[in-house]
């Protein structure tokens, strides 16, 4: 029975429930009764009875006509391990630019994509294409009939076929040596002698009629083979462990999560408990979904009660900026989305990171085709539907979308950063930077500090999937959204393809949803805030208080007279926007949390089915409103301690495994710093098995401050708890949120200490106070003192005398004093007339040519020079000016500022051309355009709305990258001008910017003050070495003098 077992020929009925089942045996310690089936069957349901006997029934529920072989996605060839050089010749041998170039001029983006996803897959794959089965990634992706697994599993775990030939040689000869008279048996054993030597050449040999003989030494074979498998399985372990840090967390995660589902209570045996195959998961559940996505709206209009409501919401201008992607773009979204999971093609990010520019940029055009208002490709809209089990009885859709989808789509988020800060307000969080669970429970606190102790919470169900885009695409339109933005979503989502997962299993046949956001797009959090600020702005009016972060709702409203009145009308405005937009509020998973029993909100419980709670459980933090303290929600302690106890066994190095601490761990228990936290308790427990993830780092007299001293003090869970908590505090005072802008004026003078309750503990617990407002931190010692206002190095000592030539700093702190840092030199530089006219000038005289310029900058002892070349006649044009920063990259966007102006004003004459502007430097190309991100926005936005302005008037500015110095060899412009010419005329203004960068630094005065600056420097290192010398000689100096003594003691005994 235990060979059918191992085999899977036979199932044990137990293993399918995805809990610990109850003991059967009369002590009820161990369960002895328990059922078996063929490996076709499945049960679907466990039953406990206690009978007339001492041991308790077991009983099972069979589903005799389910399908249990399920679908499968179809094979893919396998990525090889290739140098950049290999990817690039066999990228040039397998691309079709001519193909391409012709599918995105028809707008073709199928082809274009099929394009594409070939080259990649013939330059990554190209020795697996042809294997058995394997079908490409560029062709529509259809589920296949799931093989059954071939097992090759004994008895003893999985073995080689070498080991499995002794084990079964060895047996034999037992049973021989028991009957010798056993002819066919012995005729097996001759038989099979020959296969097993050339599996092991070392079998010794076994003679006819002496069988018996070699018993001994087959089985010292056999277990010096089996410690040789298992060393090397272990190896192997280590080793995938080692070169893989993904791989690492996946193992901590899923043990630990084992072992604290076994450690959990049995259920108790009047209940039943279900076992949920993945087929059926996906055959039930996918069901339910396929209902709720299919909507019954045919039309594609957006609902009359939506344009209703969207009337309290103001219009926007439209946003005037661009979607524009661009290579850079989609290579930093890919940096950000190694390890995640593909999509129904099976492409990575990190497949794509492997692949040359050219391929980038064709992937970037696709996308700007899209954008312009081509059809998405077809692959794009489909997605794979993860059905994540969420309380064994439901499961939660999480959508794997393509991946070349997705790395746009998180390129257009970024560039849509300063669009949605344009409209967010205090009301709405999520989906926006700035905009997280911590500035939601700052406004809670707020509140709470108000002395609000009554609040409705609102949890809506199955947010995303409720959501139609026909009522998304008025809201975008009405915050002013970028057309292109709206033109993407209905081309992705309108006739979107999902097919449902499961461990592995996938449905037989797509779906078609028109319904829906997907959890796992990139857009998916962006669009659920453009619902939120809609909803806040119709509900929250008045006295109603309140926000929203994604589904989850919190409103209130301050202590007054008509506080329910107020409460009333707003909860009927929240019940016509959800019946509006098609959403579902479930009452079960709403709440009225009140600290009184004479609340006014207890009646409105009653008649909207709400439960009554004392403690307002609110984006994973839960308060006590009779206490005010606040914890972690829904945490379960003890795995993180069984994370810390799996942590010590994988094999990584001690650095890896300190690394490891934050993300298994103390994320999870300090992701809410300063608004709640765990008991000491707990924290001392886990402190004692994060030291003991280092067994063997330090012996047991060790204290403990002195392991974590070693280790880093971010090792230690009450360092970190104060340590959080004070960071948090700081950043808040620091750098104020954005949402306190928009905030009522008693939330936006309200200090930190009071939106942060458990910071404030922090200082109490270091005997620290906080400043009147909350302006800074006094420290105090132990003794209750504050520290001296200056450090004692720098005090004046009365034993001390100050020697002559040197001053404080050089003889305490062994630093030369310094003149204020001067002023930029007066002499400025402003040619933009001149370049103006030359430009009109040019293309006056080549109407239909396209015009190029280049552009540089150059910088040295923070003096600056910019320039501007201009192909016809190579005329150069200088640039300056008396900002105080004077850097490289500031003169490379003086100069960009110069032509985008240049630009603008030959565009107001009536100018109409294609300007090609040259830049070396890609990170002034990125801020123009984002500006948002840029370090300078003012002056990136200002070259952004002038290259607009001369655009919507027909002369077209393009800005393109060119190397500089000779650089990249192999370079080929994608523009029509030559590399010899574009190199020339870039170093043309590279000379111009350093001649007026080398004009300026003779005059000023910033060239001296940096040269003594220099000279400090080399005294303060010769000073300290000096020092440093000065004690090694002293410190060799003792050690001969106890020598010495110790030479004199040996001649004294002498």
């Amino acid at each position: 029975m235990q060979q059918n077992i191992m085999t899977g020929s036979v199932r044990l009925m137990d293993d399918p429930f995805p809990v610990q089942l109850c003991a059967t045996n009369p002590m009820k310690t161990r369960r002895i009764d328990f059922g078996l089936s063929d490996a076709s069957i499945f049960p679907t349901e466990v039953w406990h009875r206690d009978g007339p006997c001492d041991h308790t029934a077991v009983g099972y529920c069979l589903n005799l006509f389910a399908n249990f072989a399920g679908s499968c996605m179809p094979v893919r060839a396998p990525v090889e391990q290739l140098s950049q050089e290999e990817v690039q010749a066999r990228f040039e041998q397998v691309w079709h630019q001519e193909s391409f170039d012709d599918a995105l001029s028809s707008r073709d983006l199928d082809a274009a994509w099929h394009i594409l996803s070939s080259g990649c897959e013939q330059t990554l794959c190209a020795k697996g294409l042809h294997g058995p089965g394997v079908v490409p990634r560029s062709t529509p992706v259809e589920p296949q009939p799931r093989a059954a697994p071939s097992l090759r599993i004994t008895p003893f775990g999985k073995e080689s076929r070498g080991v499995q030939g002794l084990r079964r040689l060895c047996n034999r000869l037992k049973t021989l040596i028991s009957n010798p008279t056993d002819l066919l048996l012995s005729r097996r054993i001759k038989q099979s002698l020959h296969g097993l030597r050339a599996l092991v050449p070392e079998l010794p040999l076994v003679r006819s009629g002496q069988e018996g003989d070699a018993l001994e030494a087959i089985q010292a074979l056999l277990d010096q083979r089996v410690a040789e498998e298992q060393v090397a399985t272990l190896q192997g372990w280590r080793r995938r462990m080692e070169q893989n840090e993904h791989k690492q967390i996946a193992w901590v995660k899923e043990r630990a999560a084992q072992a604290h589902v076994t450690a959990q209570q049995p259920p108790t045996l009047a209940a039943s408990v279900s076992a949920i195959h993945p087929t059926s998961v996906i055959a039930d559940h996918g069901e339910q979904w396929t209902r709720l996505w299919t909507s019954d709206r045919h039309d594609k209009q957006p609902r009359a009660e939506v344009l209703r409501i969207l009337e309290s919401l103001p219009q926007r201008a439209p946003w005037p900026t661009g979607l524009t992607i661009t290579p850079d773009c989609l290579r930093e979204a890919a940096r950000t989305m190694v390890g995640k999971a593909p999509g129904p093609d099976a492409w990575a990010t990190e497949h794509f990171l492997l692949m040359p520019e050219v391929w980038w940029q064709g992937l970037s055009r696709v996308w700007q085709c899209l954008l312009d208002g081509a059809e998405a490709p077809k692959e794009w809209r489909r997605s794979l539907l993860t059905l994540l089990p969420k309380r064994i009885t439901s499961t939660r859709p999480i959508g794997l979308l393509q991946t070349a989808y997705r790395l746009g789509s998180k390129a257009i988020c970024r560039l849509l950063r300063e669009w949605t800060l344009s409209w967010t307000t205090s009301q709405a969080f999520g989906g926006a930077p700035h905009f997280s669970t911590a500035d939601a429970h700052f406004r809670i606190h707020c509140a709470f500090c108000r002395g609000v102790r009554d609040y409705i919470v609102q949890d809506l169900k199955g947010f995303f999937d409720h959501l139609h885009l026909q009522d998304l695409l008025p809201i975008l339109e009405k915050l002013g959204a970028p057309p292109s933005l709206r033109h993407m979503l209905s081309s992705i989502y309108c006739g979107s393809e999902r097919l449902y997962t499961s461990r592995g299993f996938t449905a037989p046949k797509w779906v078609t949803a028109t319904r829906g956001l997907l959890q796992g797009d990139p857009l998916s959090p962006l669009l659920a805030l453009t619902v939120g600020h809609l909803w806040a702005t119709h509900v929250l009016r008045g006295p109603a208080k309140g926000l929203i972060f994604v589904d989850d709702r919190l409103l209130w409203v301050e202590p007054s007279p008509d506080q329910e009145a107020s409460m009333r009308d707003a909860l009927h405005r929240s019940h016509e926007f959800d019946a509006a937009m098609q959403l579902v509020c479930e009452p079960s998973k709403c709440a009225v949390v009140t600290a009184r029993d004479s609340s006014p909100f207890r009646s409105l419980a009653q008649q909207l089915g709400y439960p009554v709670r004392q403690t307002l459980e609110i984006l994973g933090v839960v308060i006590d409103l009779h206490e005010g303290t606040a914890g972690p929600l829904r945490l379960a302690p003890e795995k993180l301690l069984w994370r810390l106890k799996f942590l010590q066994r994988l094999p990584a190095t001690m650095h890896r495994k300190i690394q490891l601490l934050w993300v298994l761990v103390f994320a999870s228990v300090f992701w809410c710093a300063g608004v709640a936290t765990f008991e000491s308790d707990f924290l001392q427990r886990l402190q004692t098995e994060t030291l003991r993830v280092f067994p063997s780092s330090f012996t047991q007299e060790v204290p403990v401050f002195l392991q974590h001293v070693l280790l880093g003090w971010h090792t230690s869970p009450f360092f970190l708890r104060d340590y959080t908590a004070l960071r948090r505090a700081v950043r808040f005072a620091t750098h104020r949120p954005m949402w306190l802008e928009d905030a009522p004026l008693t939330e936006a003078t309200v200090p930190w200490t009071t939106v942060l309750p458990e910071a404030a503990a922090a200082l109490k617990r270091q005997g620290w106070r906080p400043l009147p407002h909350g302006e800074g931190i006094v420290r105090f010692d132990a003794h209750g003192r504050r520290p001296p206002p200056e450090p004692i190095i720098g005090t004046t000592m009365p034993v001390t005398a100050l020697r002559l030539g040197l001053d404080r700093a050089s003889e305490r702190l062994f630093a030369v004093p310094l003149e204020c840092y001067p002023p930029p030199p007066d002499l400025c530089h402003d040619e933009g007339e001149r370049l103006c006219n030359a430009l009109a000038q040019a293309i006056r005289a080549t109407p239909s040519a396209p015009i190029f310029v280049a552009t540089d900058g150059s910088a040295l002892d923070d003096v600056a020079g910019a320039s501007v070349a201009l192909l016809p006649g190579d005329e150069l044009f200088g640039f300056s000016d008396a900002n105080e920063d004077q850097t490289s990259f500031r003169a490379e966007l003086l100069a960009l500022r110069a032509i985008a102006d240049a630009s603008k004003s030959c565009a107001e004459r009536g100018c109409q051309a294609v300007l090609y502007v040259l830049c070396d430097c890609q990170s002034a190309i990125c801020a123009v355009q984002s500006p948002a991100n840029c370090v300078l926005p003012s002056l990136a936005r200002a070259i952004a709305d002038s290259i607009r302005v001369a655009g919507d008037r027909g002369l077209r500015v393009i800005v393109k990258w060119c190397p500089s110095h000779g650089k990249k060899a192999k370079w080929k412009p994608d523009y029509p001008l030559d590399g010899t010419t574009s190199r020339r005329l870039n170093e043309l203004a590279d000379s111009k910017a350093k001649t007026i960068m080398h004009t300026r630094h003779a005059s000023s005065r910033r060239e001296v003050w940096h040269h003594r600056r220099r000279q400090a420097l080399l005294w303060s290192e010769s000073v300290v070495q000096l020092t440093a010398s000065t004690g090694d000689a002293y410190n060799r100096s003792c050690q001969n003098r106890r020598l010495a003594g110790f030479q004199l003691l040996e001649d004294d005994e002498d």
